[in-house]
Order: C-alpha cells, then sequence, then structure tokens
C-alpha cells in the first residue's frame, strides 16, 4: 500500500512523491516488463519519475553497467575542477567523464559524491582543506579556515 511504501522510505526526503511513483513504477514494471527491471535507458527513463540520475543509477549499480549518474555533487565538482563548461548540462557532463574515466567509473562517481558532501560542498566549500585546490578553476575560494569553538 502507499501507506507502507511511505513508512519504508520516509527518512529519505520527499517520501510522499517518491512513494507515489515507486508504486507507479511497480505496476508499470510488472504490467509491461514482466516484473523486470529493463537494463535500457529508454525504457527506464519511460518509467513513472525516473530520470536521467535515477536510470543511470540503476544502469551502474544495479547492472554493472559503465555509466556516470550525475548529481548536484558530480555537476558541482566538475565544473569547479574544470572538467567541464559552466553551463554544461546532465548529457553533457555524464558523456565528458565517461570519455575521461574509460574505466573505475563507480569509484568516479561515489568519489565525486563523497568529495562534495564533505569538502566540495555546493554551498561554500572547503577549500582550505582541499586537496585540489591548486588545480581548482573555481573562482570564489573559501581560504579561510574557521576557528575552533573550543579554548
Amino acid at each position: 500500500s502507499l501507506r507502507t511504501i511511505q513508512k519504508l522510505i520516509k527518512s529519505s526526503g520527499f517520501y510522499r512523491q517518491k512513494s507515489k511513483n515507486l508504486k507507479k513504477i511497480c505496476e508499470a514494471l510488472i504490467k509491461t516488463h514482466k516484473s523486470r527491471v529493463p537494463r535500457e535507458r529508454e525504457e527506464l527513463l519511460k518509467l513513472p519519475g525516473v530520470g536521467f540520475k535515477t536510470s543511470d543509477i540503476v544502469l551502474l549499480y544495479g547492472f554493472g553497467i559503465k555509466t556516470i549518474p550525475v548529481d548536484v555533487h558530480v555537476e558541482v565538482v566538475s565544473k569547479r575542477l574544470g572538467l567541464v563548461g559552466k553551463t554544461a548540462k546532465y548529457e553533457e557532463i555524464r558523456t565528458t567523464l565517461e570519455n575521461l574515466f574509460k574505466d573505475y567509473r563507480q569509484k568516479i562517481n561515489s568519489g565525486m559524491v563523497e568529495f562534495g558532501q564533505r569538502i566540495c560542498l555546493t554551498a561554500r566549500p572547503k577549500c582550505y582543506m582541499c586537496p585540489l585546490v591548486d588545480v581548482c578553476k573555481y573562482e570564489k575560494k573559501n581560504l579561510t579556515v574557521p576557528r575552533s569553538s573550543k579554548p
């Protein structure tokens, strides 16, 4: 039931909308895909609520198909390091990264996500502790080390 799905995914955020999509996805998988998750990006994109990022996550982590999902962290890190242009969109970022990193795509994806969550934060990056600060193209580097609140 919708209520059961909501309880299961509540901690993920936006759980009401996600639960509706999950229910619709399950119904679509049963009806049009013989209860199997498709291995093709185009088919995944036809499922309710599934966009580029979700389809690429399913392909990479579910089927081991070599692609690089682009979330906000991957996008920000790629742009700040100058790997892609400042105005690059999802497909350009994905294909550029896939061309740069032919192997280890899962490690590149998870590494960039973690790096974006811990150091290269979207709102206020911790450039003062970044090992890539010397090669980073980001103009608004945050090089001020915060003062410790401890005496």
